[in-house]
């Protein structure tokens, strides 16, 4: 479809034809005509009593493209109402080791076996005429099998806290410190926290292993809102649910275009472990607006 002046030139069936378009609807008209309202960003057409929205045209009339995988569109970000962050173990005792240029094992942590989202420490080195630097190292383990490492190393005499992401199912972890041989400081860390952690970033990651979950689990209105990066058409929106356990009974789901006025698209939706796909009225809009009515 494109515009040019103040018509549409639209296809049909593969023929070519003209759609009127203005901010209010043409006197006069003819069943079966098609109108574009310019203010609404959407499509009517008469069906000899009234103005009907383009989706609810019969199929007889016009035919409407299956959507396909290119259709979906990979958000830009989003926000949530809350994130479920719970810390499974901690050591914020203040250690310092000076190791020559070995790893030295500071700090271990024992949990239980859960999926780590976040891991948090702090790093300095205890002072630094020469630029010296210092290294830390976390491993997560699982089964007392190593499963992911995660290193940094700083040159600052104050503590720089590092906050890492990670995915991992594990049951262990250890804090290991490193200064370079022939060095005379100290590495130190006072912070070293493994949490539990489902961010909102898990519900627009495309990646099904992760999820996003509201604290508490069964927290009222719980919500996120999407930010599909400019405005677009938009009739669906797919969500997947991980555990048929955890499926909300209702689900609201708006658009806007400007992310502060919002009309509902749907209302009382619920689903079933694995991908859903809600279909609506196509709308001219930016942003999406999923909120738990009920969970059941």
């Amino acid at each position: 479809m494109k515009s040019s002046g103040d018509k549409l030139y639209a296809s049909e069936w593969n023929e070519p034809h003209v759609i009127e378009s203005g901010a209010s609807f043409p006197s006069n008209p003819s069943e079966g005509d098609l109108f574009y309202r310019s203010d609404e960003h959407r499509i009517y057409y008469f069906n000899g009593s009234e103005w009907k929205p383009v989706a609810d045209i019969p199929t007889g009339h016009v035919k409407l493209p299956e959507p396909s995988t290119s259709d979906w569109i990979t958000p830009s970000g989003v926000e949530a109402s809350s994130e479920y962050d719970s810390v499974l173990a901690s050591d914020n005792t203040e250690v310092s080791r000076k190791t020559g240029g070995e790893w030295e094992l500071a700090k271990t942590l024992s949990f239980p076996q859960k999926i780590v989202g976040k891991v948090r420490f702090n790093l300095k080195i205890s002072d630094n005429p020469y630029n010296w630097d210092c290294h830390i190292k976390i491993e997560l383990l699982k089964n007392s099998e190593v499963i992911s490492t995660i290193t940094k190393s700083t040159t600052s005499t104050t503590y720089v806290e590092f906050i890492e992401y990670v995915w991992v199912e594990a049951d262990e972890a250890k804090l290991y410190l490193k200064t370079n041989y022939g060095q005379g400081a100290y590495a130190y860390n006072s912070l070293f926290e493994i949490h539990e952690y489902y961010r909102d970033d898990n519900a627009v990651d495309e990646d099904t292993a992760t999820l996003w979950m509201p604290d508490p689990p069964d927290e009222p209105d719980a919500r996120l809102k999407i930010d599909t990066g400019s405005l677009q058409i938009i009739g669906a929106i797919r969500i997947h649910f991980p555990d048929s356990s955890y499926i909300p009974e209702s689900l609201k789901i708006e658009g806007s275009e400007d992310g502060t006025t919002w009309e509902t698209l749907l209302t009382g939706q619920t689903g079933s472990e694995g991908w859903n796909t809600y279909t609506f009225n196509a709308r001219y809009i930016r942003y999406l607006r999923v909120t738990v009515e009920n969970y059941g």
